[in-house]
Formats: structure tokens, C-alpha cells, sequence
């Protein structure tokens, strides 16, 4: 029996690893079985205790890893990754499973994939070879990448930095993002079902909402705090105006709860502002689908938010790099530059750009793509032996 380890530690990754899952599960039988593991933010309540979500889509989870999640301080997450390892080493050293699937750049990741290679678990790697260097993310999703046997990337602009580090070609595959799988599969909720399901109505939320998510940019010095006041003041303009501001709070990130309380804080004095730990995959994209516009600093603006036909404003630095499209209007983290960014994207121009606008993340089936794959690597046997090769340019 072939035996394969998924892990998922934040209401983001799971909802790009939705369809993957889903698909593996349905694999499942003699020669083969799925070990789901959570961990992270999934088992926390100030964080939406999301798990929920995962046990109410019906997925059997076989490993709760609780982990301590405080992260004021450099040596908290420190301790989170320390923490991360020795669970996962215990686990996978127990188990032995053929492979172990991963997501992407989180800090815990980076303790998940420390486990595996010290269990000499092979590791399958999403989302490697993107670039966002304003967070501390780059260095983890590069570092990911060299401790991975088996590549995934989202585009390819990325397939090509991955070989650009030495990977071989046949361990790297451009499959764009599952992100687009979930829009064009999931059964999205009409708009008036959005927004009762967040308490909202069309006739609240009057001329549009605009939805925002803004992270710690862990690679800045600037406090956390300071950098979404500078935000919340040009969305304070825009509700002034008449727009209703939707915002998901922050991860968990060092800084993040600061980020979260003062949204919380701001929710109770502006009366068209609201604040939400979650919104879970499915509304949260319904409600992008309606919305006027998305501004923050999520890599969902990059991927997701212009999958949906919808302009966004990317702030700041955490996404600098990042391959986008042209509905992606970037802002420095300036209250002017921002709120210019903001009304091009609301502006009749920004919506054409949006509704016509390409996708360098592919067009689906990038799930599909991603199981078959797995499946036949699974079936050869992965090698954690590496050559690391070297290319010229027309090798890439």
C-alpha cells in the first residue's frame, strides 16, 4: 500500500489543498491511503478554529498536531518551528509514509519539511519557485524547495526559478494554482446569500463593499500596527463615500494579533466596517465575486481575486515579485498612492481590466494535474538523492 501525508495549518493553505484532498480521498482503498494532518492556526479559536470547516466538508483528519501559536516575538516562532519538528518527526518516523505533501512557505512548513527530511519522508511541494520579497516567506518557500523531492509550481515563471536552483526538470511540473480549480468548480452563493450568511444585506452595504486583508510584512521593520493604520485611513474615505469594508483579519504572522486587535477595535467605532477571523472557502469567494474591489496585501488578490473577474490592490511589499496580471494594481504603503490605486480600481477602467484581464495562473485541472502526478511518482518510488544541475538559459 502507497501511503501519502497532507498537511494544513491555516484557513489559506487548506482552501488551495481543498480540491487535492478531495481527489486523493477518493483514491483511497487497498493500495492506497491519505493521512490528513492539522495543525497551526486550524486548532486555535482567536484564529476561527477552522478545523471546523475541514471536519464539516466531511474529510476524516488523522493527526491533530497543537502546536503553541503566540507570536509576538522572534523567539516565539522559534519556538513554533522547534515545537513543529519534534511532533512531525515523531509522527512520520511512526507512520513512514511514501510521501508528504506541502503548501507553500509558512514558517511551520518550514519545521513540517525539517521533520520529513530527518524521517527521510520525500517531500511534494506546492506553490515553490514564487517570489515575495517582503516577507520572511521567500527564504522558507526557497528553503522548502531544496528540501523537496517533487515540485508543483502555480505558473511559469516559477517553474523556471525552481530548475533555476538546480532542481531536475523531471521533478518539476507547471501546474497553475488549485486556486482556480475552486472557482471554477465550487458552487458559489448568490450574492444575497454572501452577505445574510456575514450578517450583511445588499441594502446595508448600499454603493458595493470592498473587501481587505492586510499581513505583517515580516521582512520591514515598520510596526505592524502603523502600516494598517495607513490603510484603514484610506478605506475610512472610501466608506465615507458609501462603500461598506469587509475585513478579514491578519494570520498569525509576528505582529499579526496586533494587526487583529486594531481591526477589532476600528469595527466597534466605524459603523461600516466589519471584521471576521474567517470566512471559510466558499463564502469567502462568493463574497469576492460581488465585490467592488479587494485591496490588502493577500497573495488571494494576486491568484484568486482576478480568477473572479475582480480588480485588487495589492499594498506594500510582503507580494513584491509575485507574477501577476494586469488587474493587480499595486500601491506603495502610502495613504495617497493607495487610495489612487484604489479609485483606478473602482473606476470603470479598473473593472474592464478586471473582466478582461489575463491569469498567468492557468485555467484548472490543476488538482487533477497535481494527483496523477503524485500518483505515478508515488508508484516509481521518490528518490531524496539529488543531482543538482545546472542549466543555460535555454534549459529553463
Amino acid at each position: 500500500m502507497k501511503k501519502l501525508a497532507i498537511v494544513t495549518s491555516t484557513r489559506a493553505d487548506y482552501g488551495l489543498l481543498y480540491p487535492v484532498i478531495k481527489r486523493f480521498r477518493e483514491l483511497e482503498g487497498d493500495d492506497f491511503r491519505l493521512l490528513l494532518l492539522v495543525t497551526g492556526t486550524h486548532l486555535e479559536e482567536d484564529f476561527g478554529n477552522t478545523v471546523e470547516e475541514i471536519e464539516s466538508d466531511g474529510f476524516r483528519i488523522d493527526f491533530k498536531v497543537k502546536t503553541r501559536i503566540v507570536t509576538q516575538k522572534d523567539i516565539d516562532i522559534a519556538e513554533i518551528i522547534a515545537d513543529t519538528i519534534r511532533e512531525f518527526t515523531r509522527i512520520l518516523s511512526e507512520e513512514k509514509p511514501d510521501g508528504i505533501m506541502l503548501l507553500g512557505d509558512r514558517y511551520e512548513m518550514l519545521g513540517v519539511a525539517t521533520a520529513a527530511n530527518v524521517a527521510r519522508v520525500p517531500i511534494l511541494h506546492i506553490s515553490g519557485g514564487d517570489t515575495t520579497e517582503g516577507a520572511m516567506d521567500e527564504n522558507i518557500r526557497h528553503a522548502i524547495t531544496k528540501l523537496a523531492s517533487v515540485h508543483f509550481t502555480t505558473n511559469e515563471e516559477s517553474r523556471r526559478r525552481v530548475l533555476q536552483m538546480g532542481e531536475e526538470s523531471w521533478r518539476v511540473h507547471n501546474t497553475g494554482s488549485t486556486s482556480i480549480d475552486n472557482i471554477a468548480e465550487e458552487k458559489l452563493l448568490t450574492k444575497k446569500e454572501a452577505l445574510s450568511d456575514i450578517g450583511l444585506s445588499e441594502e446595508l452595504v448600499g454603493k458595493g463593499y470592498i473587501i481587505c486583508t492586510y499581513h505583517p510584512v515580516t521582512l520591514s521593520e515598520s510596526d505592524a500596527v502603523s502600516e494598517a493604520e495607513i490603510l484603514a485611513e484610506v478605506l475610512e474615505e472610501f466608506a465615507d463615500e458609501g462603500y461598506f469594508i469587509i475585513i478579514t483579519k491578519a494570520n498569525a504572522d509576528s505582529g499579526g494579533s496586533r494587526i487583529n486587535a486594531y481591526w477589532d477595535g476600528l469595527a466597534e467605532k466605524k459603523g461600516r466596517f466589519r471584521v471576521f477571523s474567517s470566512l471559510g472557502r466558499v463564502r469567502y469567494l462568493s463574497l469576492v465575486k460581488y465585490a467592488a474591489a479587494v485591496a490588502g496585501n493577500s497573495s488571494s488578490g494576486i491568484v484568486e481575486v482576478p480568477a473572479l473577474g475582480v480588480p485588487a490592490v495589492d499594498v506594500g511589499d510582503r507580494q513584491r515579485g509575485r507574477t501577476r496580471g494586469n488587474a493587480v494594481f499595486h500601491a506603495e504603503l502610502e495613504k495617497e498612492a493607495i487610495y489612487a490605486a484604489l479609485k483606478l480600481a473602482l473606476s470603470e477602467e479598473g473593472r474592464a481590466a478586471a473582466k478582461n484581464g489575463d491569469n498567468p495562473y492557468g485555467v484548472g485541472k490543476s488538482a487533477e494535474k497535481i494527483v496523477k502526478l503524485t500518483m505515478e511518482h508515488l508508484e516509481e518510488g521518490i528518490s531524496i538523492s539529488k543531482k543538482f544541475q545546472i542549466y543555460g538559459r535555454e534549459g529553463l
